[in-house]
């Protein structure tokens, strides 16, 4: 009997995601470590959980994937516009980067979307 194998291709925004959710594991451990005074070793339990069960989420949950690119890409944005005003003294520019670059971390997630549609099935014996 044939056995299915199937072969996704690579995501083209694996690192932007694994740095994504770095950052928030990160400030989710600082922030719990500081508010209850937690030992560093706890600490660094709840920045490994956090960081498996935001992956679980991120690659199981369609819901949390689109909510998850659209919050980060928001942010992305943001910090370009930050940037752009401490730049430059135009008013318009740093809006229109935040767009572009609010488009590009769509763009970026967007391979984790069509992953599924992309998805080849080899059946071999």
């Amino acid at each position: 009997m044939a056995e299915a194998i199937v072969i996704r291709r690579r995501r083209s925004g694996s690192l932007l995601v694994a740095i994504e959710m770095l950052l928030i594991s990160a400030y989710s451990t600082y922030w719990l470590c500081k508010k209850f005074d937690l030992d560093w070793i706890l600490g660094t339990l709840i920045f490994i959980g956090s960081m498996f069960v935001i992956a679980f989420l991120f690659f199981r949950i369609r819901v949390f994937r689109y909510i998850f690119s659209i919050i980060f890409s928001l942010a992305w944005g943001f910090v370009a516009l930050a940037i752009a005003f401490m730049l430059t003294k135009s008013n318009v520019s740093p809006w229109i980067l935040s767009v572009v670059v609010f488009g590009i971390g769509l763009l970026v997630h967007k391979g984790h979307f069509t992953a599924e549609d992309s998805t080849e099935v080899i059946h071999y014996k």
